[in-house]
């Protein structure tokens, strides 16, 4: 949730941030805030969108770093698909295997798919094609070479 504080003169943004906490079997979600200039939040839109993830997943990753961030898991992903065989139909869940994928939260699965996606359509990887949708609504590409 992002809005905007008009401070007279100058101009900011809060970026709010929100944690699940687990106590006695309730969950409870914990609110952070921030301001940020106009500047600020502009250079951070562009890391984000650089990086393919939300403000909220980037921030948190940062600031909370841990075995499932999302630069480790791309970072994993990259290396695996690199070795994953030629001509072979794949899921982005298959390259990082189903066990993996399942550890992962939503977000990062999201965005892990989705800038996937979007460097497979804007040619960054090149020796790799989308194929289609598979029944489960999945998206499928294929390792050309």
């Amino acid at each position: 949730m992002n809005g905007n504080i008009d401070t007279g003169r100058l101009k900011c943004y809060t970026v709010v941030i929100l944690y699940i906490l687990r106590k006695r079997g309730s969950t409870m979600a914990k609110r952070v805030q921030f301001v940020l200039t106009d500047a600020e939040y502009e250079q951070l839109q562009a890391i984000v969108a650089d990086k393919g993830v939300t403000i909220s997943k980037y921030v948190k990753d940062r600031v909370m770093p841990k075995k499932d961030s999302f630069e480790l898991v791309w970072n994993e992903f990259s290396e695996k698909l690199q070795n994953y065989p030629v001509q072979t139909e794949f899921s982005v869940a298959q390259i990082l295997t189903d066990e993996r994928w399942d550890t992962l939260d939503k977000s990062t699965k999201l965005s892990i798919a989705r800038l996937f996606n979007k460097n497979v359509s804007n040619g960054e990887y090149n020796n790799v094609v989308y194929i289609g949708r598979s029944s489960s609504n999945v998206s499928l590409y294929k390792k050309i070479s």
